[in-house]
């Protein structure tokens, strides 16, 4: 009935997860935390390939065009220069 040991336990685990994220690892492996990796988080486009134009040129994002009604105008009327 006494509910001190149990608030003491979350209490030192709350520590124990702070101290992990701060050294942005995961709780309980030495991996490290996907929001921590910058360059996980970041895509570059260059826009020069003439056959995949929305191709990403590094990172992990998907560029594609907005078409809600379906119509494939995309790729007939969209045009790449300089």
């Amino acid at each position: 009935s006494n509910v001190e040991p149990i608030a003491e336990a979350w209490w030192l685990l709350d520590k124990y997860a702070r101290a992990r994220t701060s050294q942005c690892l995961h709780l309980d492996t030495d991996t490290e935390l996907y929001s921590c990796n910058n360059l996980a988080n970041v895509t570059v486009w260059n826009f020069d390939d003439t056959n995949n134009p929305l191709a990403a040129d590094f990172g992990p994002s998907i560029l594609s065009y907005f078409d809600p009604d379906e119509t494939n105008w995309g790729t007939a009327e969209t045009q790449y220069s300089t």
